[in-house]
């Protein structure tokens, strides 16, 4: 099956690391209400498997808020224009603790490999 080449480099020339650091910074700046903690997954953590011109960003916030699960992401909504591949989770911290004990294999991967931005 051949792989398709989005061509963009996801992280704009810098490290992985960099590219991290800058992230952080970003979200710092959003100074979004009730957010807690930020968590990276996938294959940006996994380093070996990271192609800055095949990957996207697999990004978990959790964070206290009572708006409806498709109106999560509304205020993130500036790390799209950086970021076009960002695929974004916003959850509720007892939302998270529920997923992070699941035996889901996609949470228990997410738990084995996740780590923490903010």
């Amino acid at each position: 099956m051949p792989v398709i080449d989005f061509g963009e480099d996801i992280l704009r020339g810098k490290t992985r690391e960099e590219f991290m650091e800058h992230l952080k910074s970003r979200i710092e700046e959003m100074q979004v209400a009730g957010l807690l903690e930020v968590w990276l997954f996938g294959s940006i953590v996994r380093e070996k498997d990271f192609s800055p011109g095949l990957s996207d960003i697999d990004m978990v916030v959790v964070m206290e808020t009572d708006a409806p699960w498709a109106e999560r992401t509304l205020p993130f909504d500036r790390l799209y224009e950086e970021i076009s591949r960002l695929d974004l989770l916003v959850y509720t911290p007892q939302e998270w603790a529920i997923f992070l004990q699941s035996g889901n294999g996609f949470w228990e991967k997410l738990r084995e490999e996740k780590i923490r931005l903010l």
